[in-house]
């Protein structure tokens, strides 16, 4: 197939669009720049076209393709839409969210992998956006790149993998953001995210309760079609074989590389880091005080690492924290098969319950049993944060007004009076909340591992609701029945007018856990159950 290279002007003229758009029109294909990855697309109502997508890219045909479109509005031509994707779409659109919706017939099965939904999104790139308005029709489109290979973030990656495959390329120089769009589906009043991106977790929380789906973390062996693209078959995987390393020490790193791999392999790292892998090729990933810059690397560096015959590739990376550093953890675990390796220092334990469960009773027992270990405790946190942080005390007053102070601080109980009654009131404050303590325990845990600690227990009431879980070895729930709670928090509390709604915040589905400890009896049950956990967590 001849394909054409267009490269339209700056600043932008819709002239120079208008034979991409004839070619859309026509049933042809097209890779395009968008503020993610470039695009390989077709016009999505043509169910020929997009099959030729599937073929160019040698990609499953059950893995599902997303619908360009132009206005956010648009969507409902092909999806219905519920209120809730207004307000996402307000929100992030144009940009890098696609939200998943229940189909309407004029969608072929094609577009959709034979799902009864179909992924939407509306793209910011001025190029992007002005094709897909230009050619008048909804435009299907995965990555531009040979299925399972890196993603393409450049006109050089895809002119390497789809020239003489394509119609036409639109060289629309390097993608601003480097990482595909974050991927959501609508579930009733809730959102659940299949793939992560640059519209983050803390972000989407503002909207409703935020569900991460399995997938995002760890390797799903369903036979079930993938909800998402990118869900179900290995992706962004280099030549050489590539592992994932996370930790916070890079000479640890380096003295593990350096014992498993021989002079040919490659190290890809942070730019602070280059210096502690002597004697091997560097890839730079972009800064470690810099997500964004990470994410705008990371493909470019998994394709430049095709260019030479290296023997191993090792990516070391800090561990998993918030915001971005999620989609970053995705895409490297995907690109390395689940070759991970966590070489921290400590072994980190979350222990978390519902309220008056004895979470923190046991938390501290676990500790005192393992030894040479400490507690970080999620709540001490916050409340040094309401006492101490200045910056973060002018946010809550901006977000919910000085009704909050006593003596010109922020009160927790008149916090707590407002946001528990108020289901959106406590959204706002925990995507408020939890970046900062997240923070605050990965810059504890790291302290603890630089005094040569063994052991960090940390003491999350919501170590699901945020990106705790994924840097914990071992995962704990107590729980109590609920007289026992209920007993526990009246002694605690008092009679707060908000007891039970704070209560009923607080729970959470805790199934993902490692070990479940029964806090219904004595004390000295208890510290028989954190005895034999301590136990148990040492042999591994």
């Amino acid at each position: 197939m001849d394909t054409r290279i267009l490269r339209p002007g700056k600043p932008l003229s819709e002239n120079d669009l208008l034979s991409a758009a004839e070619i859309l029109r026509r049933g042809g294909l097209i890779a395009f720049p968008t503020e993610t990855v470039y695009g390989l697309g077709a016009d999505a109502l043509n169910e020929r076209a997009c099959a030729d997508i599937y073929k160019a890219k040698g990609r499953p045909s059950d893995n599902p393709l997303i619908v360009h479109i132009a206005e956010p509005s648009d969507a409902e031509k092909y999806a219905v839409v519920p209120e809730l994707y207004y307000r996402l779409a307000e929100a992030f659109m144009p940009g890098p969210l696609t939200v998943i919706m229940k189909k309407r017939p004029v969608i072929p099965d094609r577009v959709t992998g034979g799902l009864d939904t179909v992924a939407v999104r509306c793209p910011s790139n001025a190029i992007a956006h002005a094709l897909i308005r230009l050619s008048g029709v909804p435009v299907a489109a995965p990555s531009a790149n040979i299925s399972g290979k890196p993603s393409t973030t450049a006109f050089a990656h895809v002119y390497a993998d789809l020239f003489g495959k394509v119609d036409m390329i639109i060289d629309g120089g390097e993608c601003d953001i480097g990482l595909e769009s974050t991927i959501v589906k609508i579930v009733g009043d809730g959102i659940t995210l299949l793939r992560p991106g640059a519209v983050t977790v803390e972000q989407l929380s503002l909207f409703g309760d935020v569900t991460v789906d399995p997938a995002v973390t760890t390797r799903t062996e369903s036979s079930a079609p993938p909800l998402a693209p990118g869900m179900k078959y290995r992706h962004y995987a280099p030549r050489a074989r590539l592992t994932a390393i996370e930790t916070d020490n890079a000479e640890r790193a380096y003295e593990y590389i350096k014992a498993h791999a021989d002079k040919n392999a490659a190290v890809l790292c942070c730019e602070e880091d280059v210096g502690c892998f002597p004697g091997f090729c560097i890839y730079k990933l972009g800064s470690r005080s810099d997500e964004m810059s990470q994410a705008k690397r990371l493909f470019s560096a998994l394709r430049e690492t095709d260019g030479e015959e290296h023997s191993h590739l090792f990516a070391v990376t800090p561990p998993l924290g918030g915001g971005v550093g999620t989609a970053l953890h995705n895409r490297l675990m995907k690109a390395a098969g689940y070759d991970v390796l966590r070489l921290c220092g400590t072994v980190k334990i979350g222990v978390t319950g519902a309220s008056g469960s004895g979470k923190s009773t046991f938390a501290a027992l676990l500790a005192e049993k393992l030894g040479n270990a400490i507690v970080i405790d999620c709540d001490a946190i916050n409340r040094d944060m309401l006492e101490n942080d200045g910056k973060y005390q002018k946010t809550l007053v901006s977000a919910f007004g000085d009704g909050i102070l006593t003596d010109g601080k922020p009160d927790r109980r008149k916090l707590g009076a407002l946001v528990f009654s108020d289901a959106e009131k406590l959204k706002t404050l925990n995507s408020l909340a939890h970046p900062r303590i997240v923070a605050r325990v990965s810059e504890a845990a790291a302290d603890a591992e630089r005094q040569g600690k063994e052991y960090v227990v940390i003491d999350a009431p919501l170590l699901y609701d945020t990106p705790l879980a994924g840097i914990c070895d071992v995962r704990i729930t107590v729980k109590a029945d609920d007289a026992r709670r209920s007993e526990r928090l009246s002694l605690r509390d008092g009679k707060l007018p908000y007891l039970r709604q704070r209560t009923a915040a607080q729970e959470r589905d805790f199934s993902a856990s490692d070990i479940t400890i029964d806090n219904s009896k004595a004390l000295a049950d208890l510290e028989s159950s954190a005895e034999a956990t301590a136990q148990a967590v040492k042999k591994k």
